[in-house]
């Protein structure tokens, strides 16, 4: 059985690692202000030089049902299943919009990661390695339901500006960590 492995582009690794894994990812939409993209077409550059001409943090639109409908049936005219691997149901909708798709098709298996770009990534990876073995799609995702709990994503800031632009720090958090850096 040819098993596609799959994502939302929040999976966050490099293009070539995911030609060489045969991952296939479906990207969010980047909104800078009237100007909306791909995530991939727009990139981190674009989106440093607009928050800093503006002091206006971009907004994200998850994938849509019929986004996902277009992509899967895309994906299964190649591969005989689908597991795709969507970011944290606590962090979008995305993945609420894919299981709702994937009720309506044969052969598609959500997993909502609970975690997000690195967090989904070692997940997809390990999947792609049983993949490859010749797992079936049942072993894959029992492997994959055990390994949920311990998967975690860490994130290094190298500053506190848009988690404060963000509202996901105090002025004074930013302040102090500014003091004390």
């Amino acid at each position: 059985m040819k098993i596609a492995i799959s994502a939302e582009s929040t999976i966050d690794i490099p293009v070539e690692l995911q030609k060489e894994l045969d991952i296939h990812t479906i990207p969010f939409t980047v909104l800078l202000g009237e100007k909306a993209g791909l995530d991939g077409e727009i990139t981190p550059p674009q989106i440093f030089e607009y928050v800093e001409k503006t002091n206006i943090l971009p907004k994200t639109s998850a994938v849509n049902e019929y986004q996902y409908q277009e992509y899967f049936e895309g994906l299964l005219k190649e591969y005989d299943a689908i597991i795709h691997f969507s970011l944290s149901s606590e962090l979008s909708c995305a993945g609420k919009n894919a299981v709702a798709t994937a009720k309506l098709m044969k052969n598609v298996h959500i997993v909502d990661t609970k975690t997000l770009s690195t967090g989904i990534a070692l997940l997809a990876m390990n999947a792609c390695d049983l993949r490859d073995q010749g797992k079936s799609v049942e072993e894959i995702l029992e492997s994959t339901y055990k390994r949920l709990p311990k998967t975690q994503a860490s994130v290094v800031v190298n500053t506190l500006e848009y988690l404060h632009k963000g509202g996901r720090c105090s002025g004074l958090t930013r302040l102090l960590a500014l003091v004390f850096r």
